[in-house]
């Protein structure tokens, strides 16, 4: 049977987990017939309530979201809102893989410019989760515009104004040209 049971032992044993959990960046491994049957998926959905939990475990699930279950990424996504809403590096990982988790973060992090921006760049519409301050962000207005135009009208009412009449995207390119040229000076 290709089933594999996990005894309870096991299944608190961060170290094993994170074997296995890895064992798609050591080919070596492959051979072995724990590693040929174990999926990402499988591994996350049997470990112990407390490693589901773990920072690590987390971290290396992360680079497998894509092999998740829809059941695991529900999982998932509870256990970020609860425990990692506020960890940038759990949080950017994520983004990259699925930019909706932006959803979950923190306002700290929904107010940080690298998080927003790797969320936005993906889906413009992700504007609205973002905070206020970040609204009048030049680059970030950029992204989500070059993702979606329609997002132009959730930009401060100052870049708005920056925009009036003119396209956005050159508008915008130019504005933080402008800026970068500024500051060089």
């Amino acid at each position: 049977s290709d089933l594999i049971h996990i005894s309870e032992r096991l299944k608190d044993d961060k170290n094993l987990t994170l074997l296995v959990l890895n064992s798609t960046e050591h080919p070596e491994y492959k051979p072995n017939y724990i590693f040929n049957r174990c999926s990402p998926n499988y591994i996350f959905e049997r470990c112990s309530p407390s490693l589901q939990q773990d920072r690590d475990v987390i971290l290396s699930i992360t680079k497998n979201y894509e092999q998740l279950s829809n059941d695991s990424k529900n999982n998932l996504w509870h256990i970020i809102s609860d425990k990692f809403n506020d960890d940038k590096e759990v949080i950017l990982r994520l983004i990259n893989k699925e930019p909706n988790f932006i959803k979950t973060c923190s306002a700290r992090l929904k107010d940080d410019k690298e998080v927003a921006l790797e969320a936005v760049s993906q889906s413009g519409v992700l504007i609205r989760v973002i905070s206020d301050r970040l609204k009048d962000d030049k680059e970030i207005i950029l992204a989500a515009v070059k993702e979606d135009d329609e997002m132009l009208k959730y930009a401060s009412p100052k870049i708005h104004e920056l925009c009036k009449n003119k396209d956005p995207i050159e508008t915008l390119k130019i504005a933080i040209l402008h800026e970068q040229i500024q500051k060089d000076l």
